[in-house]
């Protein structure tokens, strides 16, 4: 009897130990989520971008990013529901909006909500949430020509641009055909990857 009842402890212990593990497993790990929930949600660089969560715990979700770069937990307050295949509307307001490389691009409101727009870029890539302080009108904008990103150039800027290629050209062509000249054998030129080319048999600048 006393075999059969500390038989029948041992099997309760382990079964509560590793019920207790599983628990602190999921606390960890935090509880799943399926089928996964895609959504949009914010970077550590303050960007929004498209991924699904695949897990959640104590205010955050973890989110596995679209685009293949891993996963990480974000506070729920930096999740929206996912942009993917929303359109700006054909009556669309037209702006200029900050993209993270500092510089402002042309784009159509989506939508408008705390304090962010979504902004559907009129060349390419996904929506994507701005801040309403990054976001002007497009005309009015007051915003310094230099940040621009895709503002047509006027003609005297036209010019001087297409002078400092030219001058740029010029450039590398004194500078590669002297240092192309140098290497002597295919394999050493070759190394140089872009400006020598082996033609002639010996190393020349491959130009532009």
């Amino acid at each position: 009897m006393f075999r059969k009842k500390f038989s029948a402890i041992v099997v309760f212990l382990i079964f509560s130990l590793a019920i207790g593990a599983q628990d602190m497993t999921e606390n960890e790990n935090g509880t799943p989520v399926d089928p996964p929930r895609p959504v949009s949600a914010m970077w550590s660089n303050g960007v929004y971008y498209e991924g699904k969560v695949v897990a959640e715990k104590e205010g955050q979700s973890l989110v596995k990013w679209a685009d293949g770069s891993g996963e990480m937990w974000v506070a729920n307050d930096k999740i929206k529901e996912s942009v993917a295949g929303k359109r700006a509307p054909a009556n669309a307001r037209k702006v200029y909006a900050q993209w993270q490389n500092g510089y402002y691009y042309k784009g159509l409101v989506i939508e408008t909500k705390d304090g962010m727009t979504l902004v559907q870029w009129e060349t390419q890539g996904d929506p994507t949430w701005i801040e309403n302080k990054h976001i002007h009108p497009r005309n009015g904008h007051k915003l310094a020509a230099k940040l621009i990103g895709d503002r047509e150039l006027s003609a005297a800027e036209k010019k001087a641009e297409a002078k400092r290629k030219q001058a740029s050209k010029q450039e590398d062509l004194i500078k590669y055909t002297a240092s192309c000249a140098q290497l002597r054998t295919n394999l050493d030129c070759m190394r140089t990857y872009d400006p020598c080319t082996w033609r002639n048999n010996r190393c020349q600048y491959r130009g532009h």
